[in-house]
């Protein structure tokens, strides 16, 4: 014996709706007749998409104050995180180097890997006017770099 009890149409706050698929399939207690014929309808159309508007600004709403809760989550996490990396990080770093198998530049445990590069140390500046601008003043002989664009201080 076949339950149909999951193919009843649900009506819901004036939707009629499929609980196979969950689309609106009708409605009823408002244009019953399926049409829009008189201004009254259209009234009452406009009344209901002006309710459903505002269902879903309210939503949106929901959504960001969830959103903006997770991200206030995410950033404790974050701070959690960095605090380890500087209070252990030193320290960590030197035990894996300890560990680390002959030939190998990656140390791998269970939970994750440190990897020892060699690489040329960069500075980056933000503000690459003021850095040149002070490293002149500083020490004009050391500078290797085009420096027509950089503006000239006499002292």
């Amino acid at each position: 014996m076949e339950d149909n009890a999951t193919d009843e149409l649900i009506r819901e706050n004036g939707w009629v709706i499929d609980p196979n698929t969950g689309e609106v399939v009708g409605v009823y207690g408002w244009l019953e007749k399926g049409v829009v014929e008189t201004e009254q309808d259209l009234w009452i159309l406009q009344k209901k998409m002006l309710d459903v508007d505002s269902l879903i600004i309210g939503e949106k709403a929901q959504l960001r104050r969830i959103q903006e809760m997770c991200e206030k989550r995410i950033k404790t996490l974050e701070s959690r995180r960095n605090w380890m990396e500087l209070k252990y990080g030193v320290s960590a770093t030197l035990v894996a180097r300890e560990l680390l198998p002959r030939n190998k530049k990656t140390y791998t445990s269970p939970y994750g890997e440190i990897t020892f590069r060699n690489s040329k140390a960069k500075i980056k500046f933000t503000n690459q006017e003021a850095a040149l601008t002070w490293a002149c003043e500083q020490a004009l002989t050391t500078i290797n770099t085009r420096l027509d664009h950089i503006p000239r201080h006499e002292t």
